[in-house]
């Protein structure tokens, strides 16, 4: 079993789902999502509507952690300050 196969059945019980409800809800066959939990290669445009039926994000569904929100702040806090600092020196230069 593939780490994504054992993350989806682990968030799909910890929902507790059946395989056929999470199938129906994304559009697949029961069989079909049987066999993601079993391994096999899930395609790309399933991702979007498995995480939002298991309620994770995508990344989270890849890779089993959740995102870094505050560092995605932290980060954008900072983008912040460096563009207020370059408007004023851009606006000291300009006549």
């Amino acid at each position: 079993m593939s780490q994504v196969g054992k993350r989806i059945s682990k968030l799909r019980e910890q929902k507790e789902k059946s395989v056929s409800e999470i199938a129906k809800a994304i559009g697949v066959p029961a069989s079909t999502y049987r066999e993601w939990e079993y391994g096999r290669s899930i395609r790309a445009e399933f991702y979007i509507p498995l995480s939002h039926v298991l309620g994770v994000s995508v990344y989270e569904l890849l890779t089993g952690n959740k995102p870094d929100r505050n560092g995605i702040l932290l980060k954008l806090g900072e983008t912040e300050r460096i563009i207020a600092a370059l408007k004023k020196e851009i606006g000291a230069w300009v006549p």
